[in-house]
């Protein structure tokens, strides 16, 4: 059988900048749904009749899936955020009159 790989897309930062790596997984075993991958030192099983897989057979299919994945992430944030600002603008509206902020607290 061919040597084949499979591939993911991650992201990283270094001083200032955000970077792009893409990663190569050797296959380890073939099994009837799957394989099962080596991902630095560690078995990883990757399941093909899952829609979404830890890594992909070609680099295009790693590369949309990494860019849904940050979309997500960018959807969970946001919500986070948008929940995190009603809340503190619910402290606001709560504060008693001689409230004081105390920033520089944290």
């Amino acid at each position: 059988m061919v040597n084949m790989k499979l591939y993911r897309y991650s992201n990283y930062s270094t001083v200032g900048q955000e970077r792009l790596r893409l990663d190569e997984f050797s296959i380890i075993k073939h099994t009837k749904c799957g394989v099962w991958i080596d991902v630095y030192g560690a078995k990883k099983f990757v399941n093909f009749s899952h829609q979404k897989k830890y890594a992909y057979t070609t680099k295009e299919l790693a590369f949309t899936a990494f860019r849904y994945r940050k979309l997500r992430q960018l959807k969970i944030l946001r919500g986070q955020m948008e929940r995190a600002e009603e809340a503190l603008r619910l402290t606001m509206e709560a504060a008693e009159p001689n409230y004081v902020p105390l920033f520089g607290m944290w």
